[in-house]
C-alpha cells in the first residue's frame, strides 16, 4: 500500500512538472495544482497563435492553407536568393585608399 501511495505521489509530481513546463502562469508559481485549468490556458494560447491567413505583397489576403504554404515558400525563397554575382571592382572602387605608394 505504501508503494502505491509513493508511486501515485511521484506521478502527481511528474504531472505538475509537465504543466509547469507548458504553462507560464503566476498561479503555478504559487503552487496551484488545477491541471484542467492550466490545460485550458494552454489551448487558449495555442488558438491565439494560429495563423488564419497571410497578406501578400499586393495587399491581397490568402486564407487557403496550400496557397499560404506557397506564399511562404516564395517569400523566403526571394529573401535568400542571390540577386546578382558580387563584383569586387564595384565595391573596391567605393573604398578610399589609406596607404599611398610613397608609404610602401
Amino acid at each position: 500500500m505504501v508503494e502505491l501511495e509513493t508511486e501515485l505521489s511521484m506521478a502527481w509530481g511528474e504531472e505538475e512538472l509537465y504543466w509547469q513546463a507548458r504553462v507560464r502562469d503566476q498561479h503555478m508559481k504559487a503552487g496551484d495544482k488545477n491541471t484542467k485549468y492550466f490545460h485550458a490556458l494552454k489551448i487558449m494560447r495555442q488558438r491565439e497563435y494560429l495563423i488564419l491567413g497571410l497578406e501578400r505583397e499586393d495587399s491581397t489576403w490568402v486564407e487557403n492553407w496550400s496557397r499560404m504554404e506557397e506564399e511562404l515558400f516564395n517569400y523566403f525563397e526571394n529573401i535568400f536568393r542571390a540577386n546578382e554575382v558580387c563584383q569586387p571592382n564595384k565595391v573596391l572602387g567605393a573604398v578610399s585608399g589609406r596607404v599611398t605608394t610613397a608609404m610602401n
